[in-house]
């Protein structure tokens, strides 16, 4: 243990403490978590490696900004001076006075056995009275934060509060109690109660309407505020790069389930009907095959249930005379069918009396009480009448709408309800349709918290606007959810709500952009985005090819998804959590990158043009021209209304699927995804190798004036699109040399190469593997 780390710590801040020694005894290892403690005032201080990680606050005052709890009176109060410390396996039990003289708080830390960091454990005893614990943990002025759950008002934490309340209202649908920090640790409360957390910088508190009165903070400057409502805290801290530390977060709090690769397929929807709303199913998916745009999945949207009598979960046989026969139909054309959920019941005197007695909130609209399990049980069955139609994706609405801290729940206290009845409801959707789907379906839900993630392929990001404003807030919310363990997520292009003035086809055409490079692309709405083909030919054609953009690169949204299962990873990722030694990273906070290797800025305000900033460290070719560009540059991008400004970083290789020009006997069909018998490639010049589990293992390297790649465990059918500003000399593949091709000549001969013109412009190769295994030359 280095006791000097606490008592610098402590001299910084001005104080003359007595360093209590963490809970190891004997010799130091350098490897491992640690911590040091003051006596007077009580204050931990964590390290890793030897370094510093977090702090707690040792100064403060009964305004509860640092160690501290609220009692039911209203008072504020904190932890004072340690009492007594006591062993316990891997740890310390740390017994600590309060201000008042009738209470004491039991703080105890371990290191996780797991490795993966501390445990810190913060009790009142007694608890009664005490209705809020809150910890304080120091702030550096350079510190920069993510996490903290779905959020559309900002990416970085600083300057901000991120809300622990699954909360329509709050506009926090999506809470995660976790955060990371650019100073090398993080922090997993796991607290299942309503909170919030408060970053430095915060200015004043961010305040919802019409809920219960919100965790008591103070304005944040040069700290970090945790508060909860509970009478306990347990947090766990970790170290490293923001990365390292997802994967210990996401260890913990569970991953995302693996997605099916129809999770990443095209989705259209209505939201306003005619009576028959079969026809209208029908008549969409048709006029997607006429105008030549993939498509994956139909919805049947709300209200498919009889007079929206919610709760009832029977067909109106009005608007859907015969429901199977209508999934089938799409079935038998290829394409997927998602229902709109909800857990409401409808109490009006069109409907039949609910048959669940035990409701939370109010109105004529409650959630059904999915705390009572027979209720779960019941509502689970109903669903899964509705699943057996052959149904296999959820839209999963609702379940965020109302306080329901002063409710009283079937089971729970409605301070942990409020977070974890979105939870329960997904639990029983997802049960249903696993039972009829064999596990295999595809989601997109509105609410959750802690545990949603580990049961939903995929989530949306709420009701936005369709505005600008409302594409920025979707893009923020998508980002926020990324690196707070939700990875799979999507929004609706053109807004939900896009019967309005702010609405264009520029608006149109830069949201389905935005969309081709995130992982759900989905459009509908409330106005002119479900029938978007009304905007004009230009309109729609710029749709079509942000769509197949979205298609060629679904192989990476399944190769990154499978990652984040396995290890936690985000898909889309902000650029401070790319690179977060990079400073200005952190003030891009409208762009992001798709894994490491593929960075996007997409175009976010009207105007053609760009703001675009490539980090620095590596050079960036722009996809849509070839130009390469040095990292660590900031520049304003002309960018017309048909570009998605892309970069790849030079050397690097992703799977992508470039449908045109069209090289192959066999062409790709409209909305394949992925094919058992080919794949492709984009990459540029470098030394690197990359695997896939759709396209194999890539090696490339240059070699003097070669270019050399290597193949394996590939499909039959490989294209190789290699991003070079002019052809090379000559290309062979597997030992044969082959002179340019026109593409319609290509298309006839089994292997050869082509160059095509930006955008994505450079050679394209074509070829057959030998047993999975393909060697190609490229000499300049």
């Amino acid at each position: 243990m280095k006791a000097a780390v606490g008592v610098a710590a402590a001299i910084a801040a001005g104080i003359v403490a007595v360093i209590v020694v963490g809970g190891r005894s004997g010799s130091h290892d350098a490897k491992a978590y640690d911590w040091t403690a003051t006596k007077k005032p009580f204050a931990l201080s964590f390290t890793a490696h030897g370094k510093p990680l977090a702090r707690e606050m040792p100064t403060g005052d009964a305004t509860g900004r640092r160690l501290g709890y609220v009692t039911a009176d209203g008072k504020s109060h904190v932890v004072t001076d340690l009492v007594k410390s006591s062993d316990v396996p891997h740890g310390k039990r740390y017994v600590v006075a309060t201000d008042e003289t009738s209470r004491r708080a039991v703080i105890t830390v371990t290191r996780r056995v797991n490795g993966r960091g501390l445990d810190v454990r913060y009790a009142l005893m007694p608890k009664r009275g005490v209705t809020s614990v809150i910890e304080s943990l120091a702030a550096a002025t350079t510190e920069h934060f993510l996490g903290g759950g779905e959020d559309g008002d900002f990416v970085e934490l600083r300057n901000h509060i991120a809300q622990q309340r699954t909360s329509y209202t709050c506009g926090s649908e999506f809470p995660m109690p976790y955060f990371v920090s650019s100073a090398g640790y993080g922090i997993f409360a796991r607290a299942l109660s309503v909170g919030q957390f408060a970053f430095p910088g915060t200015e004043g508190l961010r305040t919802c309407g019409g809920v219960t009165p919100q965790c008591p903070l103070t304005a944040a400057t040069d700290r970090t505020e945790l508060c909860f409502k509970q009478a306990s805290l347990r947090y766990e801290v970790y170290a490293g790069t923001p990365a390292a530390v997802m994967r210990a977060f996401t260890a913990d709090a569970g991953r995302a389930p693996l997605a099916p690769p129809e999770q990443f397929g095209a989705q259209k929807w209505r939201g306003v009907w005619a009576e028959n709303r079969e026809s209208f199913l029908e008549a969409d998916a048709a006029k997607y095959r006429r105008l030549g745009i993939p498509l994956t999945w139909m919805h049947i949207n709300d209200p498919w249930e009889i007079d929206r009598c919610w709760g009832t979960h029977t067909f109106d046989p009005k608007r859907f005379p015969d429901p199977g026969r209508l999934v089938r139909e799409l079935k038998a054309q290829g394409l997927h069918t998602m229902i709109w959920i909800s857990p409401l019941v409808r109490r009006v005197a069109q409907c039949p009396a609910a048959k669940y007695k035990h409701v939370l909130g109010g109105g004529s609209a409650p959630m059904i009480d999915l705390t009572d399990p027979a209720q779960a049980v019941g509502f689970e069955k109903d669903l899964e009448r509705v699943f057996a139609l052959g149904i296999d994706g959820i839209k999963g609405d609702r379940g965020d709408e109302f306080d329901l801290e002063r409710s009283t729940p079937y089971r729970g206290a409605g301070t942990l309800v409020q977070n974890r009845y979105p939870v329960i409801y997904a639990k029983a959707v997802t049960d249903a349709l696993r039972k009829e789907t064999k596990g295999r379906f595809s989601s997109i839900f509105r609410a959750g918290n802690v545990g949603s993630q580990t049961l939903l392929p995929g989530i949306d990001v709420g009701d936005e606007p369709g505005t600008f404003g409302g594409m920025v807030t979707a893009l923020r919310a998508g980002l926020t959810a990324s690196v707070s363990g939700v990875p799979v997520w999507g929004s609706d292009i053109g807004g939900y709500a896009n019967a309005n003035a702010d609405f264009t086809p520029e608006l149109f055409v830069r949201w389905a952009e935005l969309a081709a490079a995130t992982p759900i692309f989905e459009v509908g709405g409330l106005g002119m985005s479900a029938h978007f083909w009304d905007l004009g030919k230009a309109t729609t054609d710029a749709f079509r090819a942000a769509s197949i953009l979205h298609y060629e690169l679904v192989p990476t949204f399944l190769d990154l998804s499978r990652a984040a299962s396995a290890t936690g990873l985000p898909i889309t990722r902000p650029l401070g959590f790319t690179y977060p030694n990079d400073p200005a990273a952190w003030s891009n906070e409208l762009e992001f990158t798709i894994g490491r290797s593929l960075l996007a800025a997409p175009v976010m305000t009207p105007g053609e043009q760009a703001n675009v900033y490539l980090p620095k460290g590596s050079s960036w070719i722009d996809l849509q021209t070839g130009q390469t560009y040095p990292g660590g540059q900031a520049f304003t991008r002309p960018t017309p209304l048909a570009e998605l400004p892309l970069y790849l970083r030079r050397g690097s290789a992703i799977p992508f699927n470039l449908r045109e020009p069209d090289i192959w006997a066999k062409s790709w069909g409209l909305s394949d995804l992925v094919r058992a018998d080919r794949a492709g490639w984009l990459l540029s010049l470098g030394n690197s190798r990359v695997a896939s589990t759709t396209a194999g293992t890539i090696r490339y390297a240059i070699r003097g004036s070669r270019f050399v790649i290597d193949i394996s465990h590939a499909p039959r059918e490989v294209q190789l699109l290699v991003l070079l500003q002019g052809p090379p000399r000559s290309i062979a593949i597997n030992g044969t040399s082959y002179t340019q091709s026109a593409p319609p000549t290509l298309k006839r001969r089994p292997a050869g190469w082509t160059t095509i013109s930006p955008p994505f412009g450079g050679v394209l190769v074509k070829l057959s593997t030998n047993g999975g295994s393909a060697h190609v030359e490229l000499r300049f």
